[in-house]
This record gives structure tokens, sequence and C-alpha cells, in this order.
């Protein structure tokens, strides 16, 4: 987009500061930087660490518990696109935290906010895959969502709440995000590649790892995801009309359970087998229950014409990104 030819669009990411909202706002930065005039204007949200927002991009501090807090918010932007990646994610904390929970996961007061200013958004829902009970894979887009935990349960209210009131919507359901440590100060000091490859590399023949054998995911590069989001938040004005699946899933090309992702992280290191112990989820007890099996087609998705613009070939093969992370991402 050059010369002014449109104007911006203006992108209001909640939950910014996190793992995920950091990728993102760097993401929106480099296409802006590419281009003569910005496209994209963007604010991002923080709770209480502004440090995760970059110094020359625009911080809205936004409490996701406080109608007010949002309202607040949502006025003095006035988006027309809402990318929300605010959640409390942690399966354990939410069974602790029910309507704390609740309160964050279904943010209706952000679509009561969102009428008032912009009652044609666009609004980018990141959901979850934890919607889906684990016992009938692989899922896709029609099939029943029974969640078993309290993290699965808001998320899909939530889903639910926008296909009720909110027409111009497009859910992601999102499996297990991996990539590097976040650009940022943030709550979240890495993913589950760095757990592995902290944990790999100090593990031993007689205290290996413990990792899940039965949890089987479709995990999605960061650097996937990011594309997505962004190629949604570039054609918001389509998707008001487009005749698009508004839900989708959003998962890696791979089935791998945990053990199969440390696997291979050991052997991008050169360790040893042993380093790793297969465990079955239910030997443990962490406070919440968790689906197994909830791996996904996302080929909806990824054969829609402007995804496959940015990843012809589909979502990136586990191997390939950690490789790239551990290895030639290092100096």
């Amino acid at each position: 987009m050059q010369g002014g030819s449109a104007p911006a669009v203006r992108v209001l990411v909640t939950g910014a500061s996190g793992y995920l909202g950091q990728f993102l706002l760097d993401a929106i930065q480099a296409h802006n930087a590419g281009n003569q005039d910005p496209s994209i204007v963007c604010a991002g949200t923080f709770g209480s660490r502004a440090g995760g927002i970059p110094a020359n991009m625009t911080g809205i501090q936004m409490d996701m518990t406080s109608a007010s807090s949002i309202h607040k918010g949502v006025e003095d932007f006035r988006p027309d696109v809402v990318v929300n990646l605010a959640a409390m994610s942690a399966p354990a904390a939410c069974e602790k935290q029910q309507e704390e929970a609740e309160a964050i996961n279904v943010p209706t007061a952000l679509l009561d906010a969102l009428l008032q200013v912009k009652s044609d958004a666009l609004f980018v829902q990141v959901s979850t895959d934890q919607i889906f009970d684990g016992q009938h894979p692989v899922y896709d887009e029609e099939s029943d969502a029974l969640p078993v935990n309290q993290y699965g349960k808001t998320k899909l209210r939530f889903e639910q709440v926008l296909r009720d009131r909110w027409p111009n919507h497009v859910i992601l359901r999102s499996s297990l995000i991996y990539g590097p440590n976040p650009p940022r100060e943030c709550v979240r000091t890495g993913s589950f590649l760095q757990f592995l490859d902290e944990s790999l590399a100090k593990a031993t023949a007689e205290q290996p790892v413990s990792l899940f054998g039965d949890e089987v995911r479709c995990p999605i590069y960061v650097n996937d995801v990011v594309a997505i989001l962004l190629v949604f938040i570039l054609h918001a004005k389509e998707c008001m009309s487009a005749p698009l699946t508004r839900t989708l899933s959003m998962g890696g090309p791979e089935r791998l359970s945990r053990v199969a992702m440390g696997e291979i992280v050991s052997s991008i290191r050169g360790y040893s087998s042993d380093r790793i112990k297969s465990v079955r989820r239910a030997e443990l007890q962490l406070g919440f229950t968790s689906p197994l099996d909830i791996s996904m087609r996302s080929d909806k998705l990824t054969s829609l014409p402007w995804v496959k613009e940015i990843l012809p070939q589909g979502t990136t093969f586990f191997r390939e990104a950690a490789k790239k992370e551990l290895l030639e991402s290092r100096t």
C-alpha cells in the first residue's frame, strides 16, 4: 500500500504484551517499515507490564476484568480491527480462579465497547484446541466441542458469544504455539521449545526428562501464527463480505506427542534418547483435566488464497522450525 492510496487500518491488539502479542506487534512494525505510508496503525494493550510494548508503538493499559477500563481503551483508540490475544491460558489457574478466568476469557465488555465505536469492525479471536475432549481425533471445524477443563469451557463460551453477537468475526482455534524467546519483557519467558532445550541439556540417563507420551497436539510455529493474523488484518475490509469459514483450526502440519517433540530436539542437539522418559498424563496430578489427543486438521485455513499466498508450502514442520531456532538463530 503506497502513497496513502487507502486509509490506514486501525488495529487494537489485546494481550499485546504477552508471548504471541509481542511477535505480532513486531511483524506489524516490519510491515509498516516496508511501506511509504504505514498501512496499519496499531495499539497494544497490557495489564501491568508495559515493557512488552515496543517503545515507538502506542500502549494502552487495560484491565480485562474491568468493563470501564475496556470501554475507555476502545473509545480512545476506535479500532477497525480487534485481535484478541488477552487470555488466562494456564488451565490450573483457570480452575482455581474461575470468576477471573470467565471475565478475561469471555470479554463481553469488549464487544459492548466496540459496538459503540465501530459496529462493523473485524474481530479476530484466538481460541484453543482445548475446546475438544481429546477422545475423538483428528478434529476439524465441524467436530463436536466438548471441553474438559475450565479454560476450554471459557474459550468455547466466547466463541458462541461471537457467533451470536458479532457477524464480522474470525475464530482461529490454535494448537500449542512454540518459537523463540519473546523479544521483550514477558510473563511467559519462553515456549515449550525452550523448556525442552533447557531441560534436555541438564538431563542424563539417570535423571531423564519426563514427558507425556499420550498427549498429542499439532504444534504451530509462532512465525506462522503471526503471518496468519497479519493476513486477516490486511484483508479486514474483504472479511466483511467474503464467503469464508468463520471458525478455523490453526495447527501445525503434524501430530506430535510431547515425547516426539522432545526426541526431535534431542536429535538436533545430538543427545542420546535415554535423556527422555515417557510418562502417561494420568500418572501426574496437575490440578486440572487435560485432553489427551486434540490434534486437528487445519487444511481449511491453509487452503485460503490469502494464507496460501504467504504460506505456499503450508505451516512449518516442528523439526524445521526447531532447527532454525536452536541452531541457525544463534551466533
